[in-house]
């Protein structure tokens, strides 16, 4: 897979997404360099099965560098995919008409990236369950500690279904097929969670959950029942054993994976493993430049990806806004646009709203209403001095050396 964009932290992003959904992606910042590396893939005997094209870059925009792709002497023409910041593309025939199967809305979640390419290569397999949302979702979540599992199961079907589902989230899984079973494993490995099917035969789970409480390191450990019994007083059993929640079945993919989320976190949080986001700084409110809480939640699990896409940020604009100052000296609405349409990937990649209506604004006015571009660029510069100065003091708060921004 290939990703075409001229915005270093728009490259970032994507390749971030597609690495959570288990794809790695070459990246190139020009139209330029994506004709060069085709051809080198071609050659090289590994053609790229899919291409993520942005729209507008200099040089050879995505259309441009499209046709180029048409005309080389491929065996396989490549799948297209436009991304782009500036909404849907208005006129979707002529992307038909240049090879493009697909159009992606920048920023854009897992989800999203995950259904456009099932729909373009896998046409009869559009219908996305919303639990295939949360595979990706709790998938990325669990990558900074590959918790373990025990899923503790008779019936070989209802066994086969639940590990289908718990797979799907990229969690390490082991099973037992009874009370006795459970016991042997949890004396030979340390589970972070224990799914547990109460009726089994030799040892059900009731008397398995008393007998592993008494394991060393394990008094603590969450057991879940997987009970088709939902009555009040099956619930009680449950608990009274040492359980310490149920899910019901047949399984229901959304409650499994919220309760799993629930209890591995608090789970691995007692014995000290982070798997949950790093926490924002206490600045970060919702009256501010960005929105902290949907910025971890874009990137679940990646808190080091999160530091260093706020790290480029900074670095990339913190000259940006005396930029704007000798643009809106010199009444240069080209130059202010070319800025504005610059931050609009970045502004939503961060989650700053307000920064990014405002390039939208501005990218808008440019071509229709040139007078009132000034002004919107005046609070453009404010907005993004807001964002930059949020940047730092969340950069001092938590990256890893505790450095000033340089």
């Amino acid at each position: 897979m290939l990703v075409v964009d001229d915005l270093p932290d728009a490259l970032e992003s994507m390749r971030a997404l597609l690495a959570n959904l288990g794809l790695p992606a070459d990246t190139v910042s020009s139209g330029e360099a994506a004709i060069e590396i085709v051809l080198q893939a071609e050659q090289s005997g590994r053609p790229f099965d899919v291409i993520l094209l942005d729209w507008k870059m200099p040089g050879l925009d995505g259309f441009a560098t499209a046709r180029r792709l048409q005309d080389l002497p491929l065996q396989k023409q490549p799948v297209l995919i436009m991304a782009s910041a500036e909404g849907a593309f208005p006129f979707p025939e002529h992307m038909k008409s240049l090879g493009f199967s697909g159009f992606l809305s920048k920023p854009m979640s897992s989800s999203v990236l995950y259904n456009t390419l099932l729909k373009v290569l896998r046409p009869r397999e559009t219908v996305v369950e919303p639990y295939q949302a949360l595979r990706v979702a709790d998938a990325s979540f669990f990558s900074g500690h590959r918790a373990r599992l025990l899923l503790v199961e008779d019936n070989p079907i209802n066994q086969e279904v639940a590990l289908d589902l718990l797979n799907s989230t990229g969690l390490s899984v082991d099973t037992a097929e009874d009370g006795i079973q459970a016991l042997e494993k949890v004396m030979q490995q340390q589970y972070d969670l224990i799914l547990m099917d109460v009726q089994m035969p030799r040892m059900d789970g009731l008397d398995a959950t008393r007998q592993i409480r008494l394991v060393p390191g394990y008094a603590n450990v969450p057991i879940l029942a997987m009970t088709a019994n939902a009555f009040s007083n099956d619930r009680e059993q449950c608990l009274e054993a040492g359980m310490n929640d149920h899910v019901a079945k047949p399984v229901d993919p959304e409650k499994l994976f919220e309760a799993q989320t629930r209890w591995l976190q608090i789970s691995c949080n007692q014995r000290g493993i982070r798997i949950a986001p790093r926490p924002l700084t206490p600045q970060a409110t919702e009256t501010g430049c960005i929105d902290w809480e949907a910025l971890a939640q874009r990137f679940p699990g990646r808190p080091d990806f999160v530091c260093k896409l706020v790290r480029s940020a900074f670095d990339f604009y913190r000259d940006t806004p005396q930029d704007l100052d000798r643009y809106l000296a010199a009444a240069d609405h080209e130059s202010i646009g070319r800025i504005a349409h610059s931050l609009k990937s970045t502004s939503g990649n961060l989650a700053a709203r307000r920064l990014k209506d405002l390039t939208q604004k501005i990218g808008l006015f440019v071509r229709q209403q040139p007078s009132e571009v000034l002004g919107l660029a005046e609070e453009l510069k404010s907005a993004l001095e807001e964002m930059l100065d949020e940047c730092e003091e969340w950069l001092l708060c938590n990256e890893d050396d505790k450095e000033s921004p340089k």
